[in-house]
C-alpha cells in the first residue's frame, strides 16, 4: 500500500503543476496579482484534500516536490507567480538566469505550506482518533 500511495503522490503534485501552470496561468494570464491568491488557495486545498485522503507521509509530499520543480524549469508560463521577473522595486522585465532562484524559494515556500497543511491534517486525525477511542469507552460503560 505504501508504494501505492507514493505513485499517487507523485501523480498529484505533477497535477497539481498542470493545474497551476498551464490552466490556471493560461487562463488568468493578464491577472498575475489574482492569479497569486488563486494559487494559494488551490495549493492550500489540493494539499490538505491530498494528505488527508491519499497520505499524511510528509515525506512522499517532499519527494513529490521535485517532478513539480523539474517541471516548473521545463515549462512555465513568463511571469507566473513572480517566477523569472527581476526588478528593483516592481518585477518588470523577465530573466531566464534568475529562473533557478525563484524555482528554489517557490519550492521552499511549497515545503513550508506542506508542513503547516500537515500539522492540521495531523491534529483532526489525531483529534478524531481520541473522539473515537472515548466514544467507545463510553458505549463499553453501558
Amino acid at each position: 500500500m505504501k508504494k501505492h500511495q507514493f505513485r499517487i503522490v507523485i501523480i498529484s503534485m505533477i497535477c497539481l503543476y498542470l493545474i497551476l501552470f498551464i490552466v490556471i496561468a493560461h487562463f488568468l494570464e493578464r491577472y498575475w496579482l489574482w492569479a497569486e491568491d488563486l494559487f494559494y488557495l488551490t495549493v492550500f486545498v489540493f494539499f490538505f484534500i491530498g494528505m488527508f485522503t491519499i497520505s499524511d507521509k510528509l515525506h512522499y509530499w517532499f519527494v513529490g516536490n521535485l517532478p513539480y520543480a523539474i517541471l516548473i524549469f521545463i515549462y512555465h508560463p513568463k511571469g507566473a507567480y513572480g517566477i523569472g521577473m527581476w526588478g528593483l522595486f516592481e518585477a518588470t522585465s523577465y530573466s531566464r538566469e534568475i529562473v533557478p532562484l525563484h524555482i528554489l524559494i517557490h519550492t521552499i515556500g511549497i515545503i513550508i505550506i506542506q508542513f503547516g497543511i500537515w500539522i492540521i491534517v495531523i491534529s483532526i486525525k489525531g483529534i478524531y482518533r481520541l473522539l473515537k477511542r472515548k466514544k467507545k469507552r463510553n458505549q463499553n460503560k453501558l
